[in-house]
């Protein structure tokens, strides 16, 4: 193996002007669909420059292009903005009565913007969530913990917390209805069952609240005790149970006929397509059986959300190349060959026209909020992407081949770079290439700006192809597709991933002497599985380098540290967990990379010939989800056999990254890495 030992100059201009890109987010239509409300903030989970995130509300008409005015400062975290009925008021959430502390419930007025109005207690320590009006505009329901005791705040103030009982109700988000002339606010869910309200949503008339409730707040209740759906009277308070489900719940909707439909994984496996199901009070006996109504088994699409105007459900579909938007009975009223970032759809009760706001992006062109009707062309309202204008990065491509067991036709996105491109866009050679598997691992990528803290993007000005697999276990393409990660992972992902690399380099598009493996959380599976077992599929190439973020290398121990351990991620362990298993029964390590190291290493011995490539390891310290000690764990395996390795270790950051000062730094390694072992050019 060849290194190069200059790499390029990190170009960090560019990584500034893609990281500072502003994306629309939080889309919502106003009541007579003339103007949308929106947000923008950097791209990514509470991604900021300096100590706190910043967010900002903004206003466009929804027949002007590039109409769009800004109605806060950008100064504080002014988010999920939602219209009063009236068409005037607008209700927010932000930390503007104390930056960086839970957020209360503000109004503003468009006509007034300047002066916007505390509406909930800025005082308060439990933080609000989900604030929706009621159809008559004179209440607005939303989520928040009960209030801290004043001993309890004495107590963290002295730094002698009180002890914690794992797995209490105290944490428990209680649905809470404001009344906006006296500001009186009473409690809706009950106790037990409806301890902990996941989502709601309003009926039509505003008499009724649908709810999903858990007994507790622990992520992980809902496989133990279950989510029970449930219609709150406002009238009376009382709770009318309908169903409780054990399987993860995306979604649930309130139809004007008063319907209720749930959306939840189509199988009992976590990892699965999602499918909607109906919820019928008016059938006999209760708690219902839940009936499917738009089941996606073996469709070439997932759904995904719920959105209910003038009384009809719609529900946005991730299809394998972007998303459909489609009522109940399957007509189809909008289709995107895009990742849908932020969407609403307003639906004119006269005229019957649909109106579709999305934010979407493609590989040469950030997100931007483009208004979409049936039979019209499209109409962009903002300008958040006018630093990159006349700028190409690549052209996407969709290579298509057979899945090595025969079983599915696969896909891979590959996008070229633009400096390889001919004067008719068409590549002119082979490149190097980054393959980018997915996280999720129940996800799919479609053409997309933002994906993957900007790594695509900048690879792409370096002059690096990046290929993204589509393997099984990912959304888009039905249950049969998407059930593979729940049966374990490190057999057909795998091989798919490796199938569909074959295929980039068969086609003239990936250079074979000049590969990469880079993944985050699911895709750090990935990237820890094709390293172990590098070169040893017999198709003559390998990956000259490896780059795992937030990976999984131990699928046994996610059990008993990760959030969702003992439930989602026991299935990409074939289900196996300590408890439930013999002291002997090691089946699910066939998936766990950290595992095969041993092996691995002792082929290279043999043969003389590199099976693990250099890696490079990245994770934050304070990650929940894929905790901290799975790389640590790889990065141990690796130092043991002295192998080369690099890890990086990021502080106070969770799965994914929040300080900008750690996506600059993430990149240059990225790109360092690529530079260093498959050769600058």
């Amino acid at each position: 193996m060849t290194a190069t030992p200059r790499p390029r100059p990190f170009d960090r201009e560019l990584a500034l002007k893609l990281f500072n890109v502003q994306v629309p987010k939080d889309v919502q239509f106003s009541p007579d669909g003339k103007h949308v409300v929106y947000t923008t903030a950097l791209h990514g989970h509470t991604h900021r420059v300096g100590k706190y995130h910043l967010s900002t509300l903004w206003l466009a008409s929804t027949t002007e292009p590039k109409s769009a005015k800004q109605l806060t400062s950008g100064e504080f975290d002014d988010v999920n903005p939602v219209w009063h009925p009236n068409g005037k008021d607008i209700a927010f959430l932000s930390d503007r009565g104390a930056q960086g502390k839970p957020k209360a419930i503000w109004t503003l007025s468009i006509d007034n913007p300047e002066k916007p109005v505390q509406l909930s207690n800025t005082s308060c320590t439990a933080g609000i969530s989900m604030a929706r009006y009621s159809p008559d505009g004179k209440s607005i329901a939303y989520l928040s913990m009960d209030e801290k005791s004043q001993d309890y705040k004495d107590k963290q103030e002295r730094g002698e917390p009180d002890p914690i009982v794992w797995n209490g109700t105290e944490d428990s988000l209680r649905l809470r209805l404001m009344d906006l002339e006296t500001k009186e606010v009473r409690v809706l869910s009950d106790i037990g069952k409806h301890q902990h309200v996941l989502l709601y949503a309003w009926g039509t008339d505003g008499k009724k609240i649908l709810i999903a409730t858990n007994e507790k707040p622990e992520w992980e209740e809902m496989f133990h005790s279950g989510t029970t759906v449930s219609l709150v009277d406002l009238e009376t308070g009382d709770i009318e149970d309908l169903h409780t489900t054990f399987r993860y719940v995306e979604d649930i909707a309130l139809g004007g006929d008063g319907v209720a439909y749930l959306l939840q994984t189509s199988t009992d496996c976590y990892w699965s397509s999602g499918a909607v199901f109906v919820l019928d009070p008016k059938l006999e006996p209760r708690p219902l059986s839940a009936v499917p109504v738009s089941d996606r088994t073996g469709r070439d699409d997932t759904a995904e959300v719920f959105r209910v105007r003038n009384g009809v459900v719609t529900l946005l579909h991730m299809t394998s190349d972007g998303v459909s938007i489609r009522t109940l009975d399957e007509k189809e009223l909008f289709r995107r060959p895009y990742n849908a970032h932020f969407w609403d759809i307003h639906h004119d009760a006269q005229t019957g026209e649909w109106t579709l706001a999305v934010s979407d992006s493609t590989i040469n062109t950030p997100p931007e909020l483009t208004i979409a009707r049936q039979g019209q062309d499209d109409q962009i309202l903002t300008e958040c992407g006018k630093a990159f204008e006349g700028q190409t990065f690549g052209k996407f491509h969709t290579l298509k081949c057979q899945s090595a067991d025969g079983k599915m036709e696969l896909d891979g996105h590959f996008i070229a770079p633009a400096s390889s491109l001919d004067s008719n866009g068409v590549l002119k050679h082979h490149v190097p290439t980054v393959v980018m598997p997915h996280g999720g691992p129940s996800n799919r990528d479609a053409e997309n700006f933002c994906a993957n803290f900007y790594w695509p993007v900048y690879l792409l000005a370096q002059g690096y192809g990046v290929l993204f697999p589509q393997f099984r276990g990912g959304y888009g393409r039905g249950t049969e597709f998407a059930v593979v990660s729940g049966t374990g992972a490190g057999k057909e992902s795998y091989d798919d991933v490796i199938t569909i690399t074959d295929n980039a380099i068969k086609k003239g598009f990936s250079d074979p002497e000049r590969l990469v493996i880079a993944g985050w959380s699911n895709g750090g599976l990935q990237t820890f599985l094709c390293s172990v077992r590098n070169g040893r599929h017999g198709l003559g190439w390998r990956f000259k380098a490896a780059i795992a973020g937030a990976g999984m290398s131990d699928l046994e121990s996610l059990c008993f540290s990760s959030d969702i351990g003992s439930t989602a991620f026991a299935e990409l362990n074939n289900g196996i967990k300590p408890w439930t298993s013999s002291p002997d029964e090691a089946g699910g390590r066939s998936a766990s990379g950290v595992w095969q190291v041993a092996s691995a290493a002792e082929e290279a011995k043999r043969t003389g010939q590199m099976v693990i490539p250099p890696m490079l390891i990245l994770h934050g310290q304070s990650d929940v989800r894929v905790p901290f000690d799975q790389s640590v764990g790889f990065w141990r395996a690796l130092r043991e056999h002295k192998l080369p390795c690099e890890f990086v270790a990021y502080p106070g950051q969770g799965h994914s990254m929040t300080q900008q000062v750690y996506w600059v730094d993430l990149l240059e390694r990225v790109s360092r890495w690529c530079d260093v072992y498959t050769g600058a050019k």
